[in-house]
């Protein structure tokens, strides 16, 4: 029998209205969604053993917008654990001319030096984390996109660099 985790959540963006309606158009079982309701502007739903971040994720991608996920998985002492998608998150021109350049790449050779620069960025410790998680999503996303036939892009935190030195500075 599974146990089940609350789930609270709030959408971010030009088109958190759509996502909510959406959501408040679910019937009340609509796995993985279960126990459904909505109060003001919350999504509140049960799921099983853990939060369907996955189902979030596609959700915030249909309506473009951003969610803010606050869960209680079951017999954790920690009272709420909080997730947040930053799909729609305003980024410095420098970052989004590097999301642009990910968007646009149409070529296995393109996404490759797309890659390249993002492995280059995390290297110089040229933007902060999330800003290169972003990247690295992006990455993966368009990668899914192009339906490349070729092995998996290396992603820039699987590489197999065993440094230990510290005195890069970002």
């Amino acid at each position: 029998m599974a146990n089940y985790c609350s789930n609270s959540v709030t959408f971010s963006g030009a088109n958190s209205d759509k996502a909510l309606a959406y959501c408040a158009s679910l019937e009340y079982n609509s796995p993985p969604f279960l126990d459904i309701s909505i109060y003001r502007d919350s999504f509140n739903f049960e799921s099983r053993w853990s939060p369907p971040i996955a189902a979030l994720n596609r959700l915030a991608e249909q309506f473009d917008v951003s969610y803010n996920l606050t869960y209680r998985p079951p017999y954790e002492d920690r009272a709420f654990f909080e997730y947040i998608c930053l799909q729609q998150v305003a980024l410095e021109p420098s970052a989004e001319h590097i999301r642009q350049v990910i968007n646009k790449a149409l070529t296995a050779e393109q996404l490759k030096e797309a890659g390249e620069l993002v492995d280059g960025l995390l290297r110089d410790r040229s933007f902060n984390l999330p800003e290169l998680g972003l990247f690295a999503c992006l990455l993966q996303k368009r990668t899914d996109q192009l339906t490349l036939d070729n092995s998996r892009m290396q992603l820039p935190w699987e590489s197999d660099d065993t440094s230990t030195d510290r005195s890069r500075q970002r």
